[in-house]
Order: structure tokens, then C-alpha cells, then sequence
């Protein structure tokens, strides 16, 4: 994909057959490879209409409102400092008006969903949720009406057979990317590792040495 090819060519420039990256504390080429696909990733979501722009107007009075409010507030509580009063009052109402600067900058500077980015978003935290359940959980999901919609086999909407290694396996291989970003890879390795018991050599590998599914986990 574009995400898989930007890490290629950050890690390996010149694309050549049989170049070889080194990992090393010294060496900055994968951390700017992630930030430019963290890049790629922020203008896709304006692309796919998952984000929708906040006019200018509405950014700036709620910041111009904060900023006003925050260095008046600052001001005098330094006024108040010099005229001895108690310090409590004037620190304690000057500290959050400091931080209120800054909150106000995060919140209007962030762009909000569209309803086609909170619906995938809502997908993603179900996604979470089936990933992070316990196998007996996911098994009875993929039986039910709702998991056969989600999951089918095949174009025709067949249920999953949780008994059919190969079905599994299919989908623990296309949810693996999603397990590694919510930190269940292991879990799901060591799952990967029993299906591919199961079903044999997968597909995917090639190698002089016998696939190890033990080793794989």
C-alpha cells in the first residue's frame, strides 16, 4: 500500500535488489520515513472527507476571547503580587488562566469528524473491542447474525465456520495489522501460529528453511 511504500523508499532510496537497512541509534532514516507517512496519513483523512474545516472566524474569537481574558487575569494578578496582598488568590487565579491559553490553542486547532469520520471511528473502537476479547467472545460474535455480516467468507454473505481453520485464518490475517496498532500482536501471533499449524505453509512465506510456525509467534 502507500503507507508500506513510503517506508520502503525512506528506508531503502535508491530501491535497489538486494540493499539491506541496518537499524541503529545513529541512524534517522526510519523516524522520518514515520513522520512522513504520519504526513500522508493527516492529508488522507481531508481527502476521504473523514475531517471537515472549521472557518477561520470560529478559531479565532474563542482564541482571541482566551488570550484577552488570560493576559488581563496575568496582569493583574501581578498588580495584586506588588500591592502585598495574599499571593494565594492572585497565583492560583493567574496559573489557570496560563494553561487556559493553551487549552483553548489545542482545542481550536484540532479539526472535528465529519459524520463519515465518527462512523469510522465508531468502527475502529468496535474493531478494538473484538480484537481485545477473549477467543470463546470472538468465536460467538462470528456466529451471530451481526458477526456474519461483518465477517463473511465470500461475496454471498456466507457465515464464518469458526470450526474451518482456513476461514480463521483469514481473518486473524487481516486483522493483524489493526492487533499490532492496538497492541495485541503477541496474542494474535501466537493464534496465527496455531491456524498456520492447522493449514499448513502459508501462502505468503518463501524460504530455503521450513516454515516454523513456533518460531513465527
Amino acid at each position: 500500500d502507500g503507507d508500506g511504500f513510503l517506508l520502503l523508499q525512506g528506508l531503502f532510496p535508491h530501491m535497489t535488489p538486494g540493499e539491506e537497512y541496518e537499524f541503529g541509534s545513529n541512524d534517522t532514516r526510519l523516524s522520518s520515513a514515520a513522520r512522513r507517512i504520519i504526513k500522508a496519513a493527516e492529508r488522507e483523512l481531508d481527502t476521504r472527507g473523514l475531517r471537515r474545516a472549521v472557518p477561520s472566524g470560529s478559531r479565532f474569537w474563542p482564541m482571541f476571547g482566551s488570550i484577552v481574558f488570560g493576559i488581563l487575569t496575568i496582569v493583574f494578578g501581578f498588580f495584586a503580587l506588588g500591592a502585598f496582598v495574599d499571593a494565594t488568590i492572585p497565583v492560583l487565579l493567574m496559573i489557570p488562566a496560563f494553561v487556559m491559553i493553551f487549552v483553548v490553542a489545542l482545542l481550536v486547532s484540532r479539526k472535528p469528524l465529519t459524520a463519515a469520520g465518527a462512523e469510522t471511528r465508531d468502527h475502529l473502537k468496535g474493531l478494538r473491542m473484538f480484537i481485545e476479547w477473549a477467543e470463546a467472545d470472538r468465536i460467538r460474535m462470528l456466529q451471530s447474525p451481526q458477526g456474519a455480516e461483518r465477517f463473511a467468507v465470500d461475496e454471498a454473505g456466507a457465515r464464518v465456520d469458526p470450526a474451518n481453520p482456513r476461514q480463521m485464518l483469514r481473518i486473524y490475517e487481516t486483522l493483524l495489522p489493526y492487533a499490532v496498532v492496538f497492541g495485541q500482536e503477541e496474542e494474535w501471533a501466537e493464534h496465527l501460529a496455531v491456524l498456520y499449524d492447522q493449514t499448513g505453509v502459508p501462502g505468503w512465506y518463501v524460504g530455503t528453511a521450513g516454515f516454523n510456525a513456533a518460531a513465527f509467534s
